[in-house]
């Protein structure tokens, strides 16, 4: 049975030069034909090794010792195809269905928006939770480094407010978090000011000027420095920085490769900005943090609206404790729903 006119080009394998050729079968054999209609091989059918076709690429044919024969235009290639019962996996025919190709490209993108909401979270509270303490403490160390060389800067002035409201947030730690390593470290702002606070991984809160000139008490400082709190005992900020900043990131700073961490200080500060759910926890944990040591809510929701008011509503320049999400009003209306109620006259 031959292809009459079909037209192929053939490699011997050891020369670049194409030699022209038609092709035929015989039996279960394959016969690779000089135009003259001369043998230049003859192979069994159970040798052939077709490649992956394209609807208009070449079919590419794998012969033994090393030869090749490619047919060019695709309606040959079909007729080539169907002379030697050639059929295509269930892969390639998917692969050439374009209905298939986009509900495989649906399902791609639904699962990686799955991983994103349900495995990514899962996986970093795995590897959060495998991180040893010292381990964690080492990257926050390094990150408040980072952030001293490039963001921050010495703490100025309000010293004796300062030590004041360390030692009285030591003694809030102890007895409403025993046993969560913590410190307090106070900083301002390079090239600008901000009234805000954050938590590194490790234990590590960080208390800018400006929420300490800001704040009307020590009361509010210290309620702020509670809902850090909430997110050290929670382990925020190393759930943050295994989801968020990436371990490679975070080998980064373990093992010194600075310059390449210096160049991602906003995926650094990134670890800072909490998710909806972890600002919630870490105000109830405040709550439960105030109530524990005499005070309520209330010096909260004060550096709440002190902070509405600073910020005009817009988020801080620095993401931490004065969070966009969720929204500063939400927040207040939710710690007012803690206060002691008023008894009915």
């Amino acid at each position: 049975m031959s292809t009459d006119g079909v037209t192929a080009w053939y490699f011997d394998g050891r020369r670049a030069a194409a030699v022209p050729a038609n092709v035929a079968r015989r039996d279960r054999s394959l016969l690779v034909l000089r135009h003259n209609h001369s043998l230049l091989q003859q192979v069994r059918l159970s040798d052939l090794r077709y490649g992956e076709r394209f609807d208009h690429g070449p079919l590419m044919l794998a012969l033994p010792h090393g030869a090749t024969l490619q047919i060019d235009r695709p309606h040959v290639a079909a007729s080539v195809e169907q002379l030697l019962g050639h059929r295509d996996s269930p892969a390639q025919r998917l692969q050439r269905s374009w209905p298939a190709v986009l509900v495989a490209l649906a399902l791609i993108v639904a699962g990686l928006a799955g991983f994103y909401v349900r495995g990514l979270p899962w996986l970093a509270e795995r590897a959060a939770a495998a991180v040893p303490q010292a381990l964690e403490a080492q990257v926050g160390d390094e990150v408040l480094k980072l952030l001293d060389k490039r963001v921050l800067g010495p703490t100025m002035g309000y010293e004796s407010e300062k030590a004041a409201i360390a030692h009285r947030f030591a003694e809030f730690a102890e007895r409403s978090a025993p046993g969560v390593q913590v410190r307090v470290e106070f900083r301002s702002v390079k090239n600008g000011s901000a009234i805000n606070a954050f938590a590194l991984p490790g234990g590590t809160i960080v208390v800018l000027d400006g929420l300490v000139a800001a704040s009307g008490s020590d009361d509010q400082v210290l309620a702020v420095l509670a809902h850090e709190l909430g997110h050290v005992a929670l382990r925020h900020p190393i759930r943050r920085a295994t989801k968020g900043v990436g371990l490679g990131l975070m080998a980064g700073l373990l093992w010194g490769d600075i310059s390449s961490v210096a160049a991602n200080v906003p995926a650094v500060v990134g670890l800072l900005s909490y998710s909806r759910d972890e600002e919630r926890e870490a105000d109830a944990f405040a709550v439960k943090v105030l109530t524990a040591n005499g005070l309520d809510a209330q010096p909260l929701i004060d550096m709440f609206e002190t902070l509405e008011r600073s910020h005009g509503g817009r988020p801080s320049s620095m993401p931490g404790f004065m969070s966009s999400h969720p929204s500063t009003p939400e927040r207040i209306e939710r710690l007012r729903e803690t206060l002691p109620q008023e008894p009915r006259k």
